[in-house]
């Protein structure tokens, strides 16, 4: 086993115990420090019968941010659409009547790939945020 493996990472760097390692690499990936890091529940929820269970690999909280980190064992043609899902899914659960747009949270997904090419690594770093703008 390896740490791209989903057992393994939750285990090693998603525990409350362990979560210094789990903002460590958070911070690695988007090149600037965290004051705060909560480890929230990985379990969307679920609206009807017909919908598909979503188990996230890690989701995390900052005053400011969610992060989403998945770990995808291969790389395969939808494999982006799939993780555009996640991103926007998360993006929509965050949201409350009666929210402001402006101050939401910043959504960053956090991709750990297999089998991209070798000019690409295996990090893939996404961010969904609003950008303010001069209309209410």
């Amino acid at each position: 086993y390896t740490g791209m493996n989903d057992l393994v990472f939750k285990n090693a760097a998603c525990t409350e115990k362990d979560k210094d390692i789990l903002k460590w690499i958070i911070e690695k990936s988007i090149h600037y420090k965290l004051d705060t890091l909560n480890i929230l529940n990985n379990e969307r929820p679920v609206s009807s019968y017909n919908k598909k269970r979503r188990t996230l690999d890690v989701l995390a909280i900052t005053k400011d941010e969610v992060f989403n980190i998945e770990l995808n064992s291969s790389n395969y043609k939808a494999l982006s659409m799939r993780n555009a899902g996640y991103l926007m899914s998360n993006y929509v659960e965050d949201l409350n009547r009666g929210d402001n747009y402006i101050k939401m949270h910043k959504h960053i997904q956090i991709n750990f790939t297999k089998g991209l090419p070798q000019d690409r690594g295996i990090e893939e770093v996404y961010t969904l945020t609003n950008v303010k703008s001069g209309h209410n």
